[in-house]
């Protein structure tokens, strides 16, 4: 099998690609040919780092901060949702234990995820503290979303893409978007274009 080629800027992916990789963070994406059929391997770190480069020069071609914020606020809620959901599945296991190894296995994970346990208070107060802790983490969750319901620009990230294709679609009056032969840079012209028309 010949060597993949990846796109390395925002002249070489599509927008269909584009969106595809920020939806789902498949990066076999970054192969403009993959059919989205054949099984092929990519080089993760390869496909990561040409990706942040991606992105980067979309936000700036862009000119709107508000993208950038959305994005890192949307990640930063995922992440923490992905934390509360763990240390819940762990809490679940870890109501029964009374054995000393076990115990510090469990506190291995739980000081990683920045909530380190005392075997000398007992599993029951320990249980108790966590979950408070979890109370606390629960609003700072909510805060989160409401950065991100506040970022949500009208027909932007909040608005589902294809939604946002065919109001863009019907702006221009010029039949059909082919997303998978528009690259991510054109796309932003297409957008800057109507933005100006509109104002």
């Amino acid at each position: 099998m010949s060597e993949l080629r990846y796109s390395r800027n925002c002249e070489e992916i599509s927008i269909h690609n584009f969106q595809k990789i920020s939806d789902s963070g498949d990066y076999r994406y970054i192969v403009p040919t993959w059919d989205e059929f054949e099984e092929i391997e990519v080089d993760e770190i390869k496909a990561e780092n040409l990706w942040k480069d991606i992105y980067d020069e979309y936000c700036q071609l862009s000119d709107d901060n508000k993208i950038i914020m959305f994005y890192d606020t949307y990640n930063d809620l995922n992440k923490m949702q992905t934390k509360k959901a763990l240390i819940q599945q762990l809490l679940l296991l870890f109501v029964g234990i009374n054995d000393k190894e076990v115990f510090d296995k469990y506190n291995l994970v739980f000081t990683e995820l920045g909530y380190p346990l005392l075997w000398e208070k007992g599993i029951e107060a320990e249980f108790k503290r966590i979950t408070n802790a979890m109370r606390r983490f629960d609003n700072m969750i909510n805060i989160k979303q409401s950065q991100l319901d506040s970022l949500k620009p009208e027909g932007g990230p909040g608005t589902p893409f294809l939604e946002q294709v065919v109001q863009i679609e019907n702006m221009r009056k010029m039949g059909a978007i082919d997303l998978r032969k528009t690259s991510a840079k054109k796309w932003i012209y297409i957008l800057k274009n109507i933005s100006k028309n509109v104002k």
